[in-house]
């Protein structure tokens, strides 16, 4: 495993750069960068800003493993907005490429708590969205990964691999996110359901009647059993600490490196 760490939690608080030096002073050496505005929007995001995110990744010794947009929606209701999503998903696979991240990393998608779409029609939407870009992935030599998701739709491990297993293409897998999960089902369980099929893993703290990306240690989530399930799979990908809680994160992202160490979380390098 490799430890690493996202920027999304300086999203209004840095820069991209500031945010991306901080986490090389905190210690780690593998990120994960949100791709959202104000850091980055990947429609806009031209070639040289991708050649000195890159020259900045050289001086710090870093690898960005992952890609991960946020705020969107495969399974809405409406067309447009589906559309939309997909075209930047495909823009973000560019971005990956440009910056020589080996995964992207996909949402479900969001379902309405008060009048969801149908889950028939909901993952039918999904799996066209994902066959599309998986065939997109090829092209940018990058693999796609659909994250377990907080939001009302695919939620567990099994939930996820059932639409991996059904799209059975090498190009995607899986990230699963601790945190997501916690009210749903035991993340040790969950990572056993998944087992080969995690490409990257999501570390924050939270609990069970209140959900959030907190500091490890702020919850309820046993991080040794999820390590000790992770050993059980095989699992030797990505670990991202995804602390995002409105608060400045650079003290916590460096005792936390420490402490996700001592637990077995070995910092190191995911070459491509």
């Amino acid at each position: 495993m490799q430890l690493g760490a996202s920027n999304w939690g300086f999203l209004y608080r840095r820069t991209l750069h500031e945010a991306i030096e901080e986490l090389a002073a905190c210690g780690y050496r593998v990120i994960e960068l949100c791709a959202t505005p104000p850091h980055v929007f990947t429609p806009s995001f031209g070639h040289l800003e991708a050649r000195e995110l890159k020259a900045l990744f050289a001086r710090h010794d870093l690898t960005c493993a992952t890609v991960n947009p946020t705020e969107m929606n495969l399974v809405s209701p409406n067309p447009e907005i589906r559309r939309l999503c997909y075209g930047q998903y495909v823009d973000a696979l560019r971005f990956a490429r440009e910056v020589g991240a080996r995964y992207l990393v996909v949402i479900p998608g969001r379902m309405n708590p008060v009048m969801p779409v149908p889950y028939d029609a909901a993952r039918e939407m999904l799996l066209e969205a994902l066959a599309g870009l998986v065939g997109e992935a090829a092209q940018f030599e990058v693999e796609v990964t659909l994250e377990t998701s907080p939001f009302g739709f695919l939620g567990t491990g099994a939930e996820i691999a059932s639409v991996v297993d059904e799209i059975d293409d090498p190009l995607l897998g899986m990230t699963f996110d601790v945190a997501n999960v916690f009210a749903q089902q035991d993340p040790a369980a969950g990572i056993r359901e998944a087992a080969d099929r995690i490409r990257v893993v999501h570390l924050a703290d939270t609990r069970k009647n209140r959900f959030g990306h907190g500091a490890i240690g702020t919850g309820e989530v046993d991080f040794a059993a999820v390590r000790a399930a992770l050993e059980d799979v095989g699992f030797r990908g990505p670990v991202i600490y995804e602390l995002v809680d409105g608060e400045d994160p650079t003290d916590r992202f460096r005792s936390g490196h420490g402490t996700l160490e001592d637990l077995g979380f070995s910092a190191g390098a995911v070459r491509r």
